[in-house]
């Protein structure tokens, strides 16, 4: 008697749930993403919002479970990595298969830098905010200057400094994470994007 696996058979990128922190530099992760009209007018709005000054930048998704939030999310954030990046290649190739896709293409070649942004994602855990926040930062940070030549800026050791703080349990001033994200934006040259993932 034939079994159903010989039938339907579910592609790699829907038999795990996503998953930002470990996806992150995965092209794997964003292939057979599915572009949304939502999907796109969240991409438009998150554009608009970053060229223009004195914008809400700001966002919470919202939804049901399985709807999606943690794959747009990556999505997001692979279209926001350096341009050789394989990701970013990935995700504009989805782009030019949706309709009218040409507009944003040309939005996004002109909009985001070619150095891509500082990519801080995490997950939420039963912590401070300040360490979630703390550690997305120190790792997005280490992600953008990876390949980086020359000298690092100081303030990636500001921020090595206060993640080791924070992940020992010292209390870390909010105004304190504030002047070294101030820091860490100027440094970078593009801005930061960061993405807490299961916040609620």
């Amino acid at each position: 008697m034939p079994i159903l696996s010989e039938y339907v058979s579910v592609k790699r990128r829907y038999s795990r749930s996503v998953n930002l922190e470990r996806d992150i530099e995965i092209p794997d992760s964003v292939i057979g993403y599915i572009l949304t009209s939502r999907a796109i007018d969240g991409i438009e709005r998150f554009l608009r919002a970053f060229s223009l000054h004195n914008s809400v930048r700001a966002w919470t998704l919202t939804g049901s479970y399985g709807t999606g939030k943690s794959a747009f999310a990556n999505y997001l954030t692979a279209l926001c990595s350096p341009k050789s990046d394989q990701n970013k290649i990935i995700v504009a190739q989805i782009l030019k298969q949706a309709e009218n896709s040409n507009s944003l293409l040309r939005q996004i070649k002109s909009k985001l830098p070619d150095s891509g942004l500082v990519r801080a994602v995490a997950t939420a855990q039963r912590e401070p905010i300040i360490r979630t926040v703390t550690k997305a930062l120190n790792r997005g940070a280490s992600i953008f200057w990876k390949n980086a030549k020359g000298r690092k800026p100081d303030v990636l050791k500001e921020l090595n400094s206060l993640n080791a703080k924070a992940e020992k349990g010292f209390v870390v001033e909010s105004s304190h994470l504030i002047r070294v994200i101030e820091q860490l934006a100027q440094a970078s040259k593009a801005g930061i994007l960061l993405i807490i993932d299961e916040l609620g």
